[in-house]
């Protein structure tokens, strides 16, 4: 029997992190500070060695893994990109707070479906799809460590399914540049 490491690894900060837009799917470059906040990072911690550098296809994430891995091409997994806001994407809550639809899908964001967004379900079985696309990949290419550059929302997703201690995906909070370590 054999052990996979994966590390989980949200990507660094772009502007409209900063600025506390959703942007799911909206395709940004990281920010200056968001690029020296991720090299800060990398001389105050080190990173594991990995065989695989897996990512989001989102610039955020394939910046972020070249700045933490350049020595490694990133395979970007498509199913590992965020989740899609629709109506909301690129927006703050400030500039919807007067939006009924808005209040009413942070009451029940499992049921109500933003105009043009991702289902909550799609979303989770896309990042179901796109974990076992990793794990498959490692096992042909025999890797036992791979990182997975990729989003917020999925690594809490993921890990309040798979993850110990059970916790909702609320409960699985993760820094720009910052993750979690999962044994397969």
């Amino acid at each position: 029997m054999r052990t996979y490491k994966l590390y989980l690894i949200r990507h660094g900060l772009t502007q409209a992190n900063l600025d506390g837009r959703y942007i799911g799917t909206t395709d940004l470059d990281l920010c200056e500070e968001g690029a020296v906040s991720l090299l800060s990072l990398q001389k105050e911690y080190e990173y594991p060695g990995v065989g695989r550098v897996y990512s989001s296809p989102l610039k955020r994430c394939l910046e972020t893994a070249r700045l933490l891995y350049p020595e490694i091409t990133p395979i970007a997994v498509e199913e590992l990109r965020e989740y899609h806001f629709g109506e909301f994407e690129n927006k703050t809550a400030e500039e919807l707070l007067d939006n009924a639809s808005y209040r009413e899908w942070l009451e029940n964001a499992q049921d109500v479906v933003p105009e043009g967004a991702e289902e909550m379900g799609q979303f989770r079985e896309r990042v179901v799809q796109g974990f076992d696309r990793v794990i498959r990949d490692m096992m042909r290419a025999r890797v036992t460590e791979a990182a997975v550059i990729t989003h917020a929302g999925v690594i809490s997703w993921f890990l309040s399914k798979c993850g110990l201690p059970k916790r909702p995906d609320h409960g699985w909070q993760v820094d720009a540049g910052k993750g979690y370590t999962v044994l397969v």
